[in-house]
């Protein structure tokens, strides 16, 4: 992994090696460049100090080959909609005060993700795909717990209402712009982690201990493991329109 945490154990870089087992005559050429903590404005369609945006990269590669990207693969909200920031104040307890906020960042993720529709449509790609967001307040019994060293700090009702007033709530805003845009949109990510948050039994979220086992940060931490991100991977492949994708292919 580099500064902006990318892992070839994602779920964008397991559906590439499949593509390419399933591709084999043909060659592929995959340009991953995510980064943690990068939003629509600053990182996906803005430069940071000085560099280059996502999107001026994947431009420059499209102005190059003639065309845009036969597969865009994006997840994009969490950092809109300020994820750390919910996480936070409801540690801290400030219910009130994030709950308060919901409208106001739902509405800037609706705009926010019109901005980069409009600018994905210049771009042409053959198909563009978006998860929804997974949930991290689950158990094994697919019950709301927060009866674990990550969680405890968050009462179940603010988990409950986290899921109810935001995570649903988002996963809607995301549903809406990919109609409008015509993305394809990985609704049943939510179900993967149905039973699999961070104080389940069986979780396929990252911990804050193994969070800084691995990386030597938090940072990676209430994010998707490695065995999740392939699950995630599979949901994506079952939805990739092959003829869009090999169209200019063969």
């Amino acid at each position: 992994m580099d500064e902006c945490h990318r892992s070839h154990k994602s779920w964008p870089y397991f559906v590439y090696s499949k593509l390419q087992k399933y591709s084999r005559q043909i060659p592929t050429h995959f340009t991953y460049i995510p980064c943690a903590g990068a939003a629509v404005d600053l990182g996906i369609l803005n430069g940071h100090q000085g560099q280059l945006s996502q999107l001026d990269v994947v431009e420059q590669i499209a102005k190059l080959r003639g065309r845009g990207p036969d597969l865009l693969m994006m997840a994009i909200g969490g950092n809109d909609v300020g994820y750390s920031d919910i996480l936070s104040r409801l540690f801290l307890g400030n219910s009130k005060s994030l709950f308060n906020t919901v409208d106001m960042r739902l509405f800037y993720l609706s705009h926010e993700l019109e901005r980069l529709g409009e600018r994905l449509n210049a771009l042409k790609a053959n198909q563009v795909v978006i998860p929804h967001y997974f949930d991290i307040s689950r158990n094994e019994k697919g019950f709301f717990d927060s009866n674990c060293s990550d969680l405890h700090q968050i009462s179940t009702s603010n988990l409950k209402l986290a899921d109810r007033q935001i995570l649903r709530k988002v996963n809607r805003v995301i549903s809406e712009k990919a109609k409008m845009f015509q993305w394809t949109v990985i609704d049943s990510v939510p179900k993967l982690f149905r039973h699999g948050g961070i104080c389940s039994t069986s979780s396929l979220i990252r911990s804050t201990t193994s969070s800084l086992q691995l990386q030597g940060d938090t940072l990676g931490a209430f994010h998707p493991i490695e065995s999740a991100h392939q699950l995630i991977s599979d949901l994506v492949w079952k939805k990739l329109d092959f003829k869009k994708l090999l169209r200019f292919q063969i």
